[in-house]
């Protein structure tokens, strides 16, 4: 799996009305900061209209242990929000002309079993791949690490069916993204995470992300990361890991 840490990603919310006045504003942050209060948000808040930034607020903390507050410098785990940004790093070498939507994935990746499976199927989640959680997980040796060139080996090797014909229907496929990331690898001739930088996170300025193959939030390195906490009705706050 692949995670990317984002700058300001806690909560983001962006309205789109006709105007955002002062007492629009003034009312958004009363309800942000009740609701916070009735510990309903723990993150940062950015809303922008037009391009222009009208509140831009932390609530609560990015270490509860340590009493140490979220600010704009705080970093996220985003989990499968980045596949966004997988998705643009494919569009990036499209128009770049090194691949077409409608390509077949074995045409860059040999081992990749089926043959009616486009790079279109995998972004639009209807290539009918097996389902990672009950299919795969079940099976691999978690003792290890499992990257994306073991989830394709693991596919190679066991040719497991469809869930359905490529194109056929929509239905969520996290691995889908992993063969994505492989083909950015393949096709770039970099890293995943050296393209991303490169091609996507720097063009864009986003200085403080990432593109990270760990899970674990006591493995990353990162001064600024934001752990996160779910509720305990008895102890209160825990640590999730």
């Amino acid at each position: 799996m692949l995670y990317i840490q984002q700058k300001i990603l806690g909560l983001f919310c962006l309205l789109s009305v006709n105007a955002v006045g002062q007492n629009t504003v003034a009312k958004i942050d009363s309800i942000l900061q009740a609701a916070h209060k009735n510990k309903a948000i723990n993150g940062n808040i950015l809303i922008a209209r037009a391009g222009n930034i009208v509140l831009e607020k932390s609530f609560g903390y990015s270490n509860m242990e340590n009493q140490l507050p979220l600010n704009e410098k705080s970093q996220f785990q985003i989990a499968s929000v980045s596949k966004q940004f997988t998705a643009f790093g494919i569009m990036v070498l499209k128009k770049q002309g090194q691949l077409k939507y409608d390509d077949p994935v074995n045409k860059f990746l040999p081992l990749f079993p089926y043959n009616n499976i486009t790079v279109r199927h995998l972004l639009l989640h209807t290539s009918g791949l097996p389902n990672f959680w009950n299919n795969i997980r079940p099976f691999l040796d978690t003792t290890k690490s499992n990257g994306n060139n073991e989830m394709l080996a693991y596919l190679y090797s066991n040719k497991l069916p469809l869930q359905f014909e490529p194109g056929e229907k929509w239905e969520y496929a996290d691995i889908g993204y992993d063969i994505l990331a492989t083909i950015i690898e393949k096709v770039s001739g970099m890293s995943y995470q050296r393209f991303m930088y490169k091609k996507v996170f720097k063009p864009a300025g986003l200085k403080h992300t990432k593109a990270l193959q760990v899970t674990d939030f006591r493995r990353i390195k990162a001064r600024n990361l934001a752990t996160g906490y779910i509720e305990d009705s008895i102890t209160g706050y825990v640590k999730a890991h």
